[in-house]
């Protein structure tokens, strides 16, 4: 089996983690946000899909069904690389402007503020790499198999999946070990349908496919 995955990749992955944590305490230190250790946490969980995808790469798990297992938890799992995207809702417009009377907009040099944008933004490009990246070389792998012509179906199917885990994890607040309460998740969900649900899903779907083909194409001319 062919290995997309290096362990130096996996080494500068973790180091990537590493540094994003130091990161994530600086960023508590000046803005005094919980949210922001709680983000070092989110990219652990973003770390996770990656880690497992080298398990499955380097083909170190021997047994078949263990490998099918190692896939289903990376599916688990791998809404968590995209779900910090939504931290940015956390970003409040008044501490970057202002407004006079006239409704005239001074943009403000909050060091703070800007500190807790470049954190989570330096947060979603570490997480949404790790997962691209994990859902890439899975891609890869069925292209190289005799499932070749479903590949683009398993990303598409994967992203709106993802959408609709990210919408529950941010709207029921359930995580991703959660799923031992399926069918209580699943009646959550057809309780809550209305516009808003597919509106939702499938702009993080979309962004998913965007960010994935663009990825794709640029590793095609390397």
């Amino acid at each position: 089996m062919h290995m997309y995955l290096k362990p130096m990749d996996m080494i500068r992955n973790i180091i990537l983690v590493i540094l994003y944590s130091i990161l994530s305490l600086i960023t508590f230190s000046v803005v005094g946000s919980g949210l922001h250790l709680m983000l070092a946490w989110n990219i652990f969980l973003a770390f996770i899909p990656i880690g497992l995808v080298y398990l499955f790469d380097k083909g170190i798990i021997k047994n078949k069904i263990l490998n099918i297992a190692v896939l289903l938890l990376w599916l688990l799992f791998y809404p968590n690389s995209i779900y910090v995207l939504t931290d940015f809702i956390y970003l409040d417009s008044p501490d970057f402007m202002t407004s006079s009377y006239f409704g005239i907009e001074a943009y403000l040099m909050n060091l703070p503020a800007y500190l807790a944008f470049f954190h989570i933004a330096f947060g979603v490009i570490i997480s949404f790499y790790f997962g691209m990246k994990s859902l890439h070389v899975l891609y890869l792998h069925l292209a190289k198999s005799e499932y070749q012509k479903y590949r683009h179906w398993f990303v598409g199917v994967v992203s709106i999946l993802a959408g609709i885990a990210i919408y529950v994890g941010r709207f029921f607040r359930y995580n991703s070990w959660d799923f031992v309460r399926f069918w209580v998740i699943i009646r959550d969900l057809f309780q809550s349908i209305d516009w808003f649900l597919p509106f939702f899903v499938g702009m993080l779907a979309s962004l998913q496919l965007l960010f994935f083909y663009l990825f794709m194409h640029e590793k095609k001319r390397l």
